[in-house]
Parts: C-alpha cells; sequence; structure tokens
C-alpha cells in the first residue's frame, strides 16, 4: 500500500508539473501542428467528419461570424443542438473570442429555455432547425435576443442567420483582439435542476483543460479513438474532446445516446 501510495504522489506531482496551454483553443492548435490531417470529430451517423487541420480552420471561420454579429469577449451565448459538427466548433470559437457558451438540454421546453436564457444573460442564441419550434414558443422572448441575434444551424429558410452559410462566407483566418486567459469563463454550465430550476456554474478555460489532462494522463494504454454515446451539452463532452485533443485522438460522436445501439457502435468504431 505504501509504494502504490507513494506512486500515486509522484504521479500526481508528474501530471501537476507539465504546463496547460493558455486557453482550450490554444490546445487545438498544438494538436492540430502535431496531427494536421488525423480525424478529431467523426459524426458517423450523419457522414460527418473534420481533421484536426478542418476543425481549426472551421473554428476560425465561426469566430469570425460571430464577430461579424456583434460576440465579444464576454458575451454570452447559448446554444441548443444535438451531436452535430456545428457544436464542438462553436463552442471552440466562443472560446477563441473570450466569450462564454451556454449550453441548453435539448429536452427543455419552452419554459426551461426561456429561463436559462434570460438567467444566463444570454447575448446571442444558437439553435439547430429541428429544436427552433422550442424557442419559437416562447410567448415572450429574452429582451436581448433580438431577429439578428439568433442564428440557426442547418436553417436555410428560417428566416434567421444560416450558420453554415455564415461561416463559410467568414475568413480562414482568426486575429484575436481581446487576450483570452485560463481563468476567464468559458462555460456556464446549467445543473439538472432536481430540486428547482437549474443553476448555472461558471467554469474557465483551465477547468476544461485540467479535466482533460487529468483524463487523458490517467489511461493505461494509448487512446486512438473514443466513442461518445451521450449529448455534447454535458459536462462529459467537453471533457472528453479536450482529452481527445490531448492525445491527439478521434472522438467519434453518436447523433444522440442509444444503450441499445451502443455495442454495435463501439466493435464498429
Amino acid at each position: 500500500m505504501a509504494a502504490s501510495t507513494h506512486d500515486a504522489a509522484a504521479f500526481r506531482r508528474a501530471v501537476e508539473a507539465t504546463p496547460l496551454p493558455e486557453t482550450v483553443p490554444a490546445l487545438l492548435d498544438q494538436a492540430a501542428a502535431r496531427h494536421p490531417d488525423r480525424v478529431i470529430w467523426n459524426f458517423f451517423e450523419r457522414n460527418e467528419s473534420y481533421t484536426y487541420r478542418e476543425a481549426q480552420e472551421w473554428v476560425a471561420r465561426t469566430a469570425n461570424a460571430l464577430r461579424a454579429l456583434g460576440v465579444r469577449k464576454g458575451s454570452h451565448v447559448g446554444i441548443m443542438t444535438p451531436n452535430v459538427g456545428a457544436f464542438p466548433i462553436t463552442w471552440l470559437a466562443l472560446a477563441r473570442l473570450g466569450a462564454v457558451a451556454v449550453a441548453l438540454n435539448t429536452r427543455y421546453t419552452p419554459r426551461e429555455v426561456d429561463y436559462v436564457l434570460r438567467d444566463s444573460d444570454a447575448d446571442f442564441f444558437v439553435v439547430h432547425e429541428s429544436l427552433r419550434s422550442i424557442y419559437e414558443a416562447i410567448p415572450d422572448k429574452p429582451p436581448r435576443l433580438s431577429h439578428d441575434r439568433i442564428v440557426v444551424i442547418e436553417g436555410a429558410g428560417s428566416g434567421y442567420g444560416v450558420w453554415e452559410e455564415l461561416a463559410a462566407a467568414a475568413s480562414p483566418h482568426f486575429a484575436p483582439q481581446d487576450p483570452v486567459h485560463a481563468d476567464d469563463v468559458l462555460n456556464i454550465q446549467y445543473t439538472s435542476g432536481t430540486s428547482g430550476f437549474p443553476k448555472g456554474c461558471l467554469l474557465t478555460h483551465r477547468y476544461w483543460l485540467t479535466m482533460g489532462r487529468s483524463h487523458s494522463a490517467i489511461t493505461e494504454m494509448p487512446i486512438e479513438r473514443a466513442l461518445y454515446n451521450q449529448n455534447f451539452f454535458y459536462l462529459s463532452g467537453p471533457c472528453n474532446a479536450t482529452m481527445c485533443m490531448y492525445l491527439g485522438a478521434t472522438f467519434f460522436f453518436a447523433s444522440k445516446p442509444s444503450p441499445a445501439k451502443f455495442v454495435e457502435w463501439a466493435r464498429k468504431h
């Protein structure tokens, strides 16, 4: 037991002595420099995938598109979408800008969506077309969210800004305007609200970097492929995404959780 305790303490010191990147996008940049042509995300049910270099480019495009809409350092941006490529891309784009992501549960009712958008002081809202009707069902929309501050993923014909069109039209080169640091807030993560309405937890770049670093350090075998059978709006999504960036691994996304299909997916991917 003494030897095991000693080994654990030495391991902890070694992990803690390793410098963290300054921000989550800095981690992406490091990984893209090492593995530019390796796939970072594979949304296998959608036939949608990105290499590390492609992810880096789409993050830059999206950050530029959001900045053109008025997103700045400190802006709060709601995101409500199933597992599609635009989700991690938008999360990292907001991280580039120093903005704050507010991920909404895709099973929220209009009342719950309204509550979180108001409670988080959301300045902008990115929503998937399949979930737009939930927002539209809110009788009195949050006053901060004017029509021009809403972007719809896969929302051609929605009457709002279309994520794909805005990102594709933006520059693939991002020049920061505001410094972003490890202790800047990146997420307002809402609890399940078991005993009342959900409560927002402030999570910094350092939080995600530490979680990803810790998870990558404790693996007992090299990880090249990780299967994610959960929703990215949960804590485990960004945590495992940062872990994969540390490891240069490919993150396989199921469109939605399925216990029935999990073994099949694990065998295949």
